[in-house]
């Protein structure tokens, strides 16, 4: 599709596969407040690391063009691209089920000082031929019996980052917004998810009416307003009134609030839309859907 859209993972998954594990496919429409309230609900759970989170961080804020990427990952068209930290997170997890003594501060250092010799960050892709030379340096730090073998990694790289379609999930999660996602493209992304099985969590209008509703049942709001193209500004101003530092640009740990009232946000999204042809054209939300699926995760 010629777009540039950065990949990053979001926990650890052991690289020695013994049995097929359920990947997860997460992919959000904002950079920021989507990916820090996962990152919540997933230390949460307290999940462990037999389960992977990837976290699909789009160059634009589109569901449609979100769900299109998607299908091509679930066609085996597109496979997940390493960055720094997820390839970290990656042999990290490998020392310590091969009980390898390397530090993990050792090893970041490592990988962080090669990135930066690219000019690039941590959470940015790394190219093929950069995982030689970074395995040449962490090699160069460990004994003989412990040196890491770059044809096993490869074939553990492609296992973790290629969708199976008889395992894996995909959850696209976004914003109504008409103002940007227009009605033909709305219908075209719900036929396009049930044709793939992908799991889509959306909110109308947009993901703050779901964290307005860990503190109030949003009763009181204008309706019409809630429906309009700018109805994000409105329902945002209304969510600063009950968490005056609420921003898009939160840390994972400043949900904590929200994490501990989603019992009350669920039962207060029973009584608004939430299947996703309703959400069209009406307030709601399926998030619960989320949350009862992390749940199921283990």
């Amino acid at each position: 599709m010629g777009r540039d859209t950065s990949f990053q993972d979001i926990s650890i998954r052991p690289s020695k596969i013994r049995e097929k594990k359920i990947k997860y496919f997460f992919a959000l429409e904002g950079s920021k407040t989507e990916v820090n309230y996962l990152k919540a609900l997933i230390k949460d759970k307290d999940l462990k690391s037999s389960s992977i989170y990837y976290l699909y961080k789009p160059s634009f804020s589109n569901l449609k063009y979100l769900v299109d990427e998607m299908i091509l990952v679930v066609n085996k068209e597109k496979d997940i691209k390493l960055t720094y930290q997820s390839f970290f997170s990656f042999l990290a997890n490998k020392f310590k089920e091969d009980n390898i003594y390397f530090t993990n501060n050792s090893l970041r250092s490592i990988i962080e000082k090669y990135a930066s010799s690219k000019n690039k960050k941590f959470n940015e892709n790394l190219e093929i031929y950069e995982i030689n030379e970074i395995v040449n340096r962490i090699n160069a730090k460990l004994n003989e019996e412990s040196f890491l073998n770059l044809d096993e990694l490869r074939k553990l790289i492609t296992n973790e980052t290629t969708f199976d379609s008889s395992l894996d999930k995909v959850i696209v999660l976004g914003d109504r917004d008409k103002g940007s996602f227009v009605s033909t493209q709305y219908d075209d992304v719900i036929n396009k998810v049930n044709s793939y099985k992908i799991t889509l969590i959306i909110t109308n209008p947009c993901i703050e009416f779901w964290f307005l509703l860990h503190f109030d049942d949003a009763k009181s709001l204008d309706a019409s307003k809630l429906l309009k193209k700018d109805a994000s500004t409105y329902v945002y101003d209304e969510l600063k009134k009950f968490d005056s530092h609420y921003s898009k640009s939160m840390s994972s740990f400043m949900f904590d609030s929200y994490i501990k009232n989603k019992d009350i946000a669920i039962k207060r999204a029973s009584s608004y839309s939430s299947s996703l042809k309703e959400l069209k054209n009406n307030v709601g939300t399926n998030m619960p859907e989320l949350l009862k699926l992390i749940d199921s995760m283990k």
